[in-house]
């Protein structure tokens, strides 16, 4: 408040003294204490260290990618927060941040650990082996008594298909760190952060254990809006269920929709070859739920969300929705062809 009164103004998350103002005209980056043109500001951001970070509306991308496919990832995760609204019902009055790296190998460095580099490993379920985006689990930056978990992806311009796959992604990735932003696990945070290193197993189950929304959820929600989503930006004649039609041909090639049971426990991780299969299919239960157009899942959704909202225990709910959604399973498969 105090430099918005002294004339200051921000780039991106950076804030910029009036003296400065010059520099942002000529078009200019402030990387550090050096003020770079946008090709120098890419290199400079090139880096775990010292990713972009740039806010839109509903989101906060930390990058490693050029600026401009940040932006790209920017836009996906503004069309997510949509989707997202049809699950949860609220959410999104803060920024979302989200990862977005700019290969594979760097995606799987960060997420796995690299001991050479003495960076530890962040996906504690180690998803990242099956999957395109994972939730890092795992990020604290202890020395600034910070926990910066967040969904994580990456978006390979440079790659075959690159810019087709990183559209998904970035919906992938935003939609897991949205769910964070509604249903966070401050007790077990706070308790990390007392202690000079993180216990990972007290963590995660405190971490876990104190979540209203399962994982299940959480991550058949944001595979929802990656995957199974209606496409409005379709023009008129062209086809807005593209991305459903594409995600079911992939779950038909993994064996069709995994075992119900088998999706609520949802033990997703490294070592689980079913895996990508459990996601995808998370996705598809999750996209039925709000699409399907299945009245009383409809109205337990809808109950879902308010109680959610209010900050209240969603058990008993969600008990009624899995049981639903188990015993609508030829439905399920038929809302796609399956």
């Amino acid at each position: 408040m105090k430099r918005k009164a002294d004339g200051w103004k921000q780039q991106d998350l950076a804030w910029i003294a009036p003296d400065d103002f010059g520099k942002m005209e000529e078009g200019l980056w402030k990387c550090g204490d050096k003020w770079l043109p946008l090709e120098a500001a890419n290199e400079w951001h090139d880096d775990l260290e010292s990713p972009w970070k740039i806010p839109t509306t509903r989101a906060v991308i930390w990058a490693t990618t050029t600026r401009e496919t940040a932006m790209k990832a920017a836009k996906q995760a503004e069309l997510a927060w949509y989707d997202m609204q049809k699950v949860y019902g609220y959410g999104g009055d803060v920024a979302v941040p989200f990862m977005v790296v700019k290969d594979q190998a760097e995606y799987l460095r960060f997420m796995d650990g690299d001991e050479e580099y003495e960076m530890p490993q962040v996906d504690v379920f180690g998803v990242s082996g099956h999957s395109r985006a994972a939730f890092a689990d795992l990020w604290f930056d202890m020395e600034a008594g910070e926990y910066q978990g967040m969904g994580v992806t990456y978006w390979d311009a440079e790659g075959a298909n690159g810019d087709s796959y990183g559209i998904h992604d970035a919906r992938f990735a935003y939609g897991l760190s949205f769910a964070e932003s509604i249903d966070p696990c401050y007790e077990a945070v706070s308790e990390a952060l007392e202690d000079d290193e993180v216990d990972v197993g007290d963590f995660i189950n405190a971490r876990y254990g104190g979540h209203r929304i399962p994982r299940w959820l959480r991550w058949g929600a944001a595979n929802y809006a990656s995957r199974w989503f209606k496409d409005q930006q379709v023009k008129q004649g062209g086809n807005p269920r593209w991305a459903i039609e594409w995600s079911a041909s992939n779950l038909r090639s993994q064996g069709g929709l995994a075992n119900m049971q088998d999706i609520f426990r949802f033990q997703a991780e490294l070592t689980n070859d079913s895996s990508a299969t459990l996601i995808l299919s998370a996705g598809l239960v999750v996209a039925y739920m709000v699409d399907g157009g299945n009245p009383e899942l409809g109205k337990l959704l809808k109950e879902f969300q308010e109680t959610l909202q209010k900050g209240q225990d969603v058990e008993k709910i969600l008990d009624s929705i899995r049981k639903k959604l188990t015993d609508s399973e030829e439905e399920i498969r038929a809302y796609v062809g399956l």
